[in-house]
């Protein structure tokens, strides 16, 4: 089950069962989803500085935290970078697309 969800080989056996039974996206999924939801906000935001340095900072993929973070996750998902920050977020876009993407890439 730990190989399943990428989980630590010491993880409890009880936190992969509340993960199962409460139906939530994998570990993975879930950080990405945390990640692209800051990333969409920061990306929608009214003030043209914000815009300006996540903008940039998408464009230069690897050679930012932002942009590498963003690249896996585009990779996972099989979803254009740009088009990461206009698609809605919800668990089904993450079970769905997280079947098909790179297991436990990181």
């Amino acid at each position: 089950m730990r190989r399943v969800w990428s989980l630590p080989v010491n993880t409890k056996s009880d936190v992969v069962l509340v993960y199962l039974v409460a139906g939530v996206i994998p570990i993975f999924d879930e950080l990405c989803k945390r990640v692209l939801s800051f990333v969409s906000s920061c990306y929608h935001n009214d003030s043209d500085l914000v815009r300006f340095v996540v903008k940039h900072g998408m464009d230069a993929r690897m050679n930012s935290s932002l942009g590498h973070n963003v690249t896996i996750c585009s990779l996972r998902y099989r979803v254009s970078v740009h088009d990461l920050c206009t698609l809605p977020l919800s668990n089904s876009f993450f079970r769905e697309r997280g079947k098909t993407g790179l297991i436990g890439y990181c």
